[in-house]
């Protein structure tokens, strides 16, 4: 089987994120445990090149126990469903990958511990007297010599213009210290700026299902000055570049976008003189995004704009249009 390539940080002995509580009201019961294990290691790849590969272990809803001394759960290998990476996640059988790690809390003490497992034979141990120490622990651990693995690619499709899907209302301000914020009716809260030489604005969207996140990322040329400055006042100066992580900028041509990014999964043409090239990047594997979209606005050959949206994980969005 080919080696496929998966685009997560270079990162080697980690604190993986933390399940919330507030994710899906029937899986509070799983709140503080790691959303999944990451080993790695350096291998040679299918051509004899020495790569940097990973191992990812996602949690097991099922296997969640619980008594007066300990909570444990199992992490298990798992694989995008279908052709599209980053978005549903399916099983992977013990006869294929007959690795697993079991991750417990002692309430006594604080300390977590991990157990790691090929089959029922365990081979790896690691703890720590916190979270923080014990993970860091685990992921240091190196990969076993026929552990299936994928190479790691450090190339982020969750972000763009340094604001990553998923992340908290207060770490966006640290990119952006100055936004202009306003909700609209149907209960989304927008937070804004814009490069007043340039005319292009930067929005960031917190949607109802999502409060204290954000999941949409849009940057567009305005479509007349009066999106940046009106009579009532003009938003914050921002002078961040309008350019995606493989350098297509606002102005570029459209071919621009098909030469970094290959053809789109579709194109929609909803308004006349447009068209909107639509991708589906993957989400790397200890990211809180899922169901990432990428898209492009053209007019008249050229780009006018890119959002980058998803779903964060554990969080259903509603049904029905989208905005904007």
């Amino acid at each position: 089987m080919p080696t496929r390539r998966i685009r997560v940080p270079l990162i080697m002995g980690f604190i993986p994120y933390r399940i919330e509580a507030d994710w899906d009201p029937v899986a509070t019961h799983l709140a503080g445990f790691p959303l999944n294990i990451v080993y790695s290691d350096v291998r040679p790849d299918d051509t004899g090149v020495r790569e940097r590969f990973i191992a990812c272990y996602w949690f097991d809803e099922g296997s969640y126990r619980e008594d007066e001394t300990i909570r444990e759960m199992m992490y298990v290998p798992r694989r995008p469903a279908g052709d599209t990476a980053g978005t549903e996640m399916a099983p992977v059988s013990p006869e294929e990958n007959p690795y697993h790690v079991l991750v417990r809390y002692q309430k006594a003490s604080g300390v977590w511990e991990t157990f790691k497992f090929r089959g029922e034979r365990q081979i790896a141990y690691a703890s720590g007297a916190d979270y923080d120490r014990a993970l860091i622990h685990t992921t240091l651990i190196h990969l076993e010599p026929d552990e299936p693995a994928d190479i790691l690619d450090v190339t982020r499709h969750d972000t763009l213009v340094s604001v990553t899907i998923g992340s908290r209302i207060d770490q966006l301000f640290d990119h952006f210290p100055q936004l202009h914020a306003h909700r609209w009716e149907s209960g989304e809260v927008l937070y804004e700026a814009c490069n007043h030489d340039t005319q292009e604005v930067f929005t960031f969207i917190e949607e109802p299902h999502s409060r204290g996140r954000i999941t949409k990322v849009w940057v567009r040329q305005a479509e007349d000055p009066s999106v940046c400055k009106d009579d009532h006042g003009m938003l914050p100066q921002v002078s961040t570049p309008a350019v995606t992580p493989r350098g297509v900028k606002v102005g570029d041509p459209a071919g621009r976008v098909i030469e970094q990014y290959g053809d789109p999964v579709r194109v929609e043409r909803n308004v006349p003189g447009t068209a909107l090239l639509v991708y589906e990047p993957p989400s790397p594997p200890r990211s809180l995004a899922a169901n990432l979209l990428l898209s492009f606005l053209v007019s008249e050959h050229r780009v006018v704009g890119f959002m980058l949206k998803g779903n964060v994980r554990g969080i259903k969005p509603p049904k029905g249009p989208e905005e904007p």
